[in-house]
């Protein structure tokens, strides 16, 4: 078994992920966790706005 050296060793990346890397106008990747913040404090606010709802409307006469 015969090893390479290190002088013949190339280091490229797959075309696939090269241009993807190097293209200026690739779309964005989703933050995620701006989007996870974004639904947790909006999950919030569905949850207490609905139970303000319920408590206003159960009142009674």
């Amino acid at each position: 078994m015969t090893q390479r050296s290190p002088a013949t060793e190339t280091r490229t990346r797959p075309a696939r992920l090269r241009d993807a890397h190097d293209d200026p106008r690739r779309t964005r990747r989703p933050n995620l966790e701006r989007q996870s913040i974004s639904f947790t404090v909006g999950l919030y606010l569905f949850i207490a706005g609905a139970l303000l709802v319920v408590h206003v409307t159960a009142g009674g006469v």
